[in-house]
């Protein structure tokens, strides 16, 4: 039975969500890494090199910014997340003060 695959970093949380089902042999086969030393990465033991994610990011089709910081969509291609509008001060307000008036 396989151990699960879990990280201290989420760099390497990333890198295993990267890797998938695909066996960590099979997929260290592809990259071109030794499966002891990217079960160091994933595990964050060591970090893996700009080299090794940029192949990583071009074999898997991920952004490497989503990557290496958690920021964008992890896929490349994928439209970003739209982000939450601001709401403003002003809108808070005015609710405020109608419920104020409401239930005078």
């Amino acid at each position: 039975m396989a151990r699960a695959t879990t990280s201290k970093t989420e760099l390497g949380q990333r890198l295993i969500a990267v890797r998938g089902k695909e066996s960590r042999v099979d997929y260290c086969a592809k990259i071109g890494v030794k499966e002891a030393t990217y079960r160091y990465y994933e595990s964050g033991k060591n970090p893996p090199s700009i080299e090794i994610l940029s192949k990583i990011s071009e074999i898997q089709r991920v952004n490497l910014n989503w990557l290496i910081r958690g920021e964008g969509p992890m896929r490349l291609g994928e439209p970003e997340a739209p982000q939450a509008a601001a709401i403003e001060t002003e809108f808070f307000v005015a609710v405020q003060e109608t419920i104020r008036k409401t239930y005078r």
